[in-house]
């Protein structure tokens, strides 16, 4: 048989194949091998192989759920709790940052603080940065602090000061002058200052002066109360362990004191204490520990 006629029989035979098994549903596979008569037929089922489920991906991790924010507190409520921790503290607790945190608050209430008793604190120099951002101080007590002389300047930013205590502090005349810039002080205390009878003429430009304390000063003998005349509303005068006079009695006299405090004080004499029986306002007068004087001296003053 020739050549040609072999391969139109395998084509004949490979169609036939191919059409019986696709007919009944079967998938055929021919193989037609090089240089073999013969062919190899494979076959598959139809049916389909099970397919594996696809990994399972795990979930991801809940989004971490942020707090609800703290409620917002009204600055005034800040400012009144503030305010309040600082006036509880004692002395020892008060300090230049404790001053910081009150002069923090929010600039209405800085307005309603009108009193600062620093008194034997631990304030220093710095304080008077946060001191004069209180507009309406009228009470300022710094006695026995550490506030230096050069500091005091940052007293005249102050204007609407009314009482001022600087016992026991390096305050001197120059200290004097600053504050007679202050037209609105009514009450001075300069106990255990450096001041001399010379500041007490400055006094005289205080004219709403209504108490002055010098007491323990004992370079003052009551001579500087020749030139302060127009203390016309001094109502009360503390000169405790001073080196007052007899000469200065009939200048302190002329004063509308309502109270007057010289204990302590070795230099006063009977007849000095004579010239006080005019002062119709007087209704307190302190003359305790005075060696120089007399019972008869005192009993003439009494009536």
């Amino acid at each position: 048989m020739s050549s040609a006629n072999q391969h139109q029989k395998r084509n004949r035979f490979l169609g036939a194949t191919l059409g019986a098994f696709t007919k009944w549903g079967f998938l055929v596979a021919a193989v037609i091998l090089s240089g073999c008569d013969f062919l190899k037929i494979e076959e598959e089922s139809t049916n389909p192989q099970p397919v594996a489920p696809p990994p399972q991906t795990a979930a991801p991790p809940p989004a971490p759920v942020a707090p609800p924010a703290p409620p917002v507190v009204p600055p005034e409520k800040v400012a009144e709790q503030i305010i309040k921790e600082f006036y509880n503290l004692n002395p020892q607790q008060v300090n230049d940052q404790a001053l910081q945190k009150l002069a923090s608050i929010y600039d209405p209430a800085k307005e309603t603080i009108d009193n600062l008793n620093l008194q034997s604190s631990g304030v220093t120099d710095n304080s008077f940065e946060s001191i004069k951002k209180f507009p309406n101080l009228k009470n300022l007590n710094m006695a026995m602090t550490h506030i230096t002389k050069d500091s005091m300047i940052n007293l005249r930013d102050l204007d609407n000061l009314e009482i001022v205590n600087l016992g026991h502090t390096p305050a001197d005349n120059e200290v004097v002058k600053l504050l007679a810039g202050i037209p609105t002080i009514r009450s001075l205390d300069l106990n255990e200052t450096r001041i001399d009878d010379h500041a007490l003429g400055i006094l005289d430009t205080f004219e709403n002066l209504e108490r002055l304390s010098v007491a323990g000063v004992a370079s003052i003998d009551g001579g500087g109360f020749r030139g302060a005349r127009k203390l016309a509303n001094l109502k009360s005068l503390v000169l405790n362990r001073t080196g007052i006079v007899d000469q200065a009695i009939p200048i302190i006299a002329k004063y509308p004191l309502e109270e007057l405090h010289m204990s302590a004080c070795y230099l006063i004499t009977d007849r000095g204490i004579a010239r006080l029986t005019g002062m119709k306002e007087l209704k307190y007068l302190n003359l305790r520990d005075n060696n120089s004087m007399t019972n008869r001296g005192l009993a003439k003053v009494a009536s």
